[in-house]
C-alpha cells in the first residue's frame, strides 16, 4: 500500500484517496461517490465487489479472469482484459477515464445488469428451487 500511495502522489499529486477498509454499511456511499471502479480482482473468485460497484452505476475495469468475466460484461458493463497483458488494463482506465459519455452509458448499463441478473431473490429462488429438486 505504501508503494501504491507513493506512486500515486508522485503520479496524480492531489487525485487519490486510499480510504482502507470501508464498513459494510458505508460502502454504498462511497461507491456512488466515484467514477470509476478498477481493481484487477487477482484469483477473486466471483467478483462480489465488482457487482457491488455496479449496483452503484459504477463502469468497472477489470482482468477477463478469476471473478471479472462472472460479473463484468466486457464493453457493456465495464472493460475486461486478459492478466497476460497489464497493458490491457492501464488502456482501459485511460479510455474511462477520458470519455465521460462512455462511463455514463457503462455505469447505466452496469446497475440495470446487477438488477436483472444477479438480485438476490432471484439467485436464491434458483437454487433454493434446484435444492428442493433434489430433495423430491
Amino acid at each position: 500500500r505504501s508503494d501504491l500511495e507513493t506512486l500515486a502522489a508522485r503520479v496524480m499529486p492531489g487525485r487519490t484517496l486510499f480510504l482502507g477498509k470501508i464498513a459494510r454499511q458505508k460502502l454504498a456511499a462511497y461507491y456512488s461517490s466515484a467514477d470509476i471502479f478498477a481493481f484487477p480482482g487477482i484469483e477473486e473468485s466471483l467478483g462480489m465487489v465488482y457487482l457491488e460497484a455496479q449496483s452503484c452505476a459504477l463502469p468497472v475495469v477489470a482482468c477477463e479472469e478469476w471473478g471479472g468475466r462472472e460479473a463484468v460484461v466486457d464493453g457493456q458493463t465495464g472493460l475486461l482484459s486478459p492478466s497476460s497483458r497489464p497493458q490491457g488494463f492501464v488502456d482501459n482506465l485511460d479510455t474511462l477515464v477520458g470519455d465521460s459519455e462512455l462511463r455514463a452509458k457503462l455505469g447505466c448499463q452496469a446497475a440495470k445488469h446487477v438488477r436483472q441478473h444477479h438480485d438476490i431473490d432471484k439467485t436464491y429462488g434458483l437454487i433454493a428451487g434446484q435444492l428442493v429438486a433434489l430433495i423430491r
